[in-house]
């Protein structure tokens, strides 16, 4: 486009002189031609640019990590000026292979439209703004050009697009001990997992099946349930490290994607088995939520789909600051991406000073042959101590790992 305007100006630069050195005619009336010529492209680069209309969709409108969402942006030209050139910037998801930015040319006739689509994989959990950019407009001669930026406009925004992390089933988490001496557990709920029978009763609206007693069922005619003598556990702690802002910005994604996907499955377990939990986070200031029951995992989900990670603190500072809170509960839960000599020391201490049960999931990128001697010495030793520690990788994270035993 340099080079036309460069040719253009040249041009009417000579007849310009021509005209008035020579005062031939010709040179007049192709002065004219060239003034006409550029009258034509400045009007016309204001009509397309004005004219210009588009629509652009998500489907569906959210996802979740796995899923295939599509992409579809419609330029529309509902004149009958033809639109001679329009080139449409895009982006996409982050991708560490492909870059996140597109681009596309259109010529678009009168009373028509041209339509982008873009299949987009959901690889990681997340919010990120995606759909249109810039647009570039031309003019018939292809002597201007024009660019808008559409995100400067609050009604012409990019689409956000939502990717909720998955819910893994875990097939096994260790679990608060019953009460035992000398620990008296600041946060209790009631089990009925281990507890005796205390009694029947008649059946009534609400109660759950599994609690029938058929034998007196049978006996009596009546559905009877069974009444327990409830025991007291503690209330299991998650603790999610959020200091994730000095990785690269695409490893940030990813080990994100795997801390956020851990805390929904351990804590779809815990309620799924009757427990209460409290999850902590310093983001950058502490903030703990609790949650009760089952029905209480929408609102878990929803807290972790939409969380935004601030946090500013290493874990091993977390853990010191929460190491007189872990001795009053029976099960801790450490989400983490990474384990430190001062972690590994914390925890040390911590499982020979009391009868908690510790499990550290470690989302992590770097291959297992490549780890430091050290690190590997203080994972065996961990494992050694009782602590459980239970690695996470993309791409399958919970899905292509056993649950701590």
């Amino acid at each position: 486009m340099r080079s036309r305007q460069i040719g253009f100006a040249l041009v009417t630069a000579f007849v310009l002189v021509s005209a008035l050195y020579t005062g031939e005619a010709l040179y007049y009336y192709a002065l004219c031609v060239m003034a006409g010529i550029l009258l034509i492209s400045v009007v016309s680069l204001a009509f397309i640019s004005i004219q210009f209309n588009y629509l652009q969709a998500l489907s569906p409108a959210s996802g979740t990590k796995g899923e295939t969402l599509y992409l579809d942006i419609t330029l529309y030209n509902d004149t009958l000026f033809i639109f001679p050139y329009i080139r449409l910037h895009y982006q996409l998801l982050p991708s560490r292979e492909k870059s996140i930015k597109r681009s596309a040319s259109f010529s678009v006739l009168p009373r028509s439209n041209a339509r982008i689509r873009e299949k987009i994989d959901c690889p990681f959990r997340g919010r990120f703004s995606i759909g249109l950019m810039q647009v570039d407009f031309c003019d018939i001669f292809g002597i201007f050009r024009v660019t808008r930026r559409l995100e400067a406009n609050q009604w012409q925004k990019p689409l956000t697009l939502q990717i909720r992390p998955r819910i893994v089933a875990m097939e096994s988490l260790p679990l608060p001990a019953q009460e035992v001496e000398s620990v008296i557990p600041q946060h209790t709920h009631q089990t009925e997992d281990t507890a005796q029978i205390n009694s029947l009763r008649e059946y009534q609206d609400g109660d759950t099946l599994r609690k029938v007693h058929w034998k007196a069922t049978a006996r009596t005619g009546i559905l009877m349930i069974k009444e327990y003598e409830l025991q007291a556990t503690a209330s299991p702690m998650v603790y999610l490290d959020c200091n994730t802002l000095h990785l690269e910005a695409f490893d940030r994604l990813l080990i994100e994607d795997l801390l956020i996907e851990c805390a929904v499955a351990a804590g779809s377990y815990l309620l799924k088995a009757g427990l209460s939990m409290d999850l902590v986070v310093h983001n950058p200031q502490r903030a703990q939520q609790h949650f009760g029951h089952l029905e209480e995992f929408g609102a878990l989900y929803q807290y972790l789909s939409d969380f935004q990670f601030a946090g500013n603190q290493p874990i091993e500072g977390i853990l010191l600051d929460e190491l007189s809170q872990m001795y009053h509960v029976g099960c801790v839960y450490i989400i983490t991406q990474e384990i430190t000599a001062q972690t590994y020391d914390l925890l040390i201490q911590l499982s020979k000073t009391s009868h908690i049960d510790i499990t550290v999931f470690w989302a992590h990128l770097t291959p297992e042959e490549d780890f430091p001697v050290e690190k590997l010495r203080m994972i065996y030793e961990m494992r050694e101590h009782g602590i459980h520690v239970v690695e996470l990788t993309p791409p399958l994270g919970l899905a292509g790992k056993e649950a701590a035993t």
